[in-house]
């Protein structure tokens, strides 16, 4: 990356190798780039994945559900629930009101097992995950070159967010030509953001070990 960096000191760095927390943040150590310039794809795809399970859940298109999957890619992600909507309503709101009664509430611990064990059953039945990460990608890239200022989860180094700093991990940011141009902080419950905490200090508990 020092190398690269010499020639392209004005790109936008996307990284989706693994463990890709802990490469964002070895990339800002090691280069001194902006910290705009390094977009780690993060739990996108954990995110994606959610959507989809919530969605056949409550029978409801993916496009139509907002909820995120925040803190490392990887077993100590977690999913904020209390900012989980479907079209523009909370989810307990849209379910109280549906018509559909075969719309239920997703089994909250059997989604965020799913979501963590999703890409090693991909691995065990394909062999890797390679469609998803390059759809991840492609996303980030359009929202960059398009300037498409989308608000994606991704692997980006924070300053107090939470309660949390010096480490990259996922939350969810707007994603621009100018890389991540801005970080969103929906409130969560004290529960929820503990769980995020405890996520960001594995992390943090990996980068110590290290001789960066």
């Amino acid at each position: 990356m020092p190398q690269i960096m010499k020639y392209c000191p004005d790109a936008r760095y996307v990284v989706v190798s693994n463990p890709v927390d802990i490469i964002t943040y070895t990339i800002l150590k090691v280069t001194g780039l902006p910290e705009n310039q390094v977009i780690g794809s993060g739990t996108l795809l954990d995110t994606a994945r959610l959507r989809d399970n919530i969605a056949k859940s409550i029978n409801v298109s993916p496009k139509n559900i907002h909820s995120f999957v925040l803190g490392e890619h990887g077993d100590s992600s977690m999913i904020p629930w209390s900012l989980t909507a479907v079209g523009g309503m909370p989810l307990e709101t849209y379910l109280s009101s549906s018509r559909n009664k075969s719309a239920v509430m997703p089994d909250k611990d059997a989604v965020l097992k799913d979501v963590h064990e999703a890409g090693g059953q991909v691995i065990r039945l394909k062999g890797a995950t390679f469609y998803a990460i390059a759809l991840v990608a492609r996303r980030i890239c359009e929202a960059i070159m398009r300037n498409g200022r989308s608000v994606l989860t991704c692997s980006t180094m924070l300053h107090g967010e939470y309660g949390v700093s010096d480490v990259c991990v996922s939350v969810p940011c707007i994603i621009g030509a100018g890389g991540v141009e801005n970080i969103a902080t929906p409130p969560m419950t004290p529960d929820e953001e503990k769980a995020f905490t405890a996520s960001a200090n594995a992390l943090k508990e990996i980068i110590a070990q290290l001789d960066i």
